[in-house]
């Protein structure tokens, strides 16, 4: 499996799991689970993570919620 775009936005950043949530305010464990397409992160979530890295929802989230 391919990484997601999350994972390869991060990792071209520099940014680990743990930096990146401290950056976001969202608990490690969940982005993690997002970035590897284990959860549905909410609305909220989504939003915080399209916003950080300056794109939309829909290039890093598919209609089932699941990143990409």
């Amino acid at each position: 499996m391919t990484d997601s775009r999350i994972r390869t936005l991060r990792k071209e950043r520099g940014l680990s799991i743990s930096k990146l949530s401290r950056e976001l305010d969202i608990n490690s464990s969940i982005l993690g689970q997002a970035e590897r397409r284990q959860l549905v992160p909410s609305g909220g979530v989504r939003q915080v993570i399209a916003g950080f890295f300056g794109v939309g929802e829909a290039q890093l989230f598919g209609d089932n919620g699941l990143a990409l």
